[in-house]
């Protein structure tokens, strides 16, 4: 699965990083699904591009996965369409861990859903 997600980032790279300094440039909103912006993404992005992108990721914990994991599948497609992609709860766990991680090691910032998912709006504008 992560190689094919690798693969995927690497094909649009240069497309993506050039719709976000678009965005950036234009003084526009953009929400880019975090498959697209993978770790490390700073050294992409000159400073005057650093200070106008928030950058902020949803980590579900095991615990949430494993009692919601049903709800998750059924629900990936809500905001785009999506090809099914044959995740098991287990594969889900163990990506959401490694995102933990590296939220942890490069100090990004992440919500932890554990119980609820709820997000509060107020919360992102504090962040970054």
């Amino acid at each position: 699965m992560r190689e094919n997600m690798v693969s995927k980032f690497y094909l649009f790279a240069p497309v993506v990083k050039e719709i976000i300094k678009t965005y950036v440039e234009n003084g526009q909103s953009l929400i880019m699904e975090g498959c697209y912006i993978p770790f490390g993404r700073e050294k992409d992005f000159a400073d005057d591009y650093q200070c106008d992108i928030k950058y902020i990721c949803l980590i579900f914990s095991e615990e949430y996965i494993r009692q919601h994991f049903a709800d998750i599948v059924k629900n990936e497609s809500v905001i785009e369409t999506r090809l099914s992609t044959d995740i098991t709860a287990d594969d889900m766990i163990k990506s959401n861990g490694y995102n933990l991680e590296q939220c942890k090691l490069r100090n990004y910032n992440y919500i932890f859903i554990d119980h609820v998912y709820q997000i509060n709006h107020d919360i992102i504008e504090t962040l970054q």
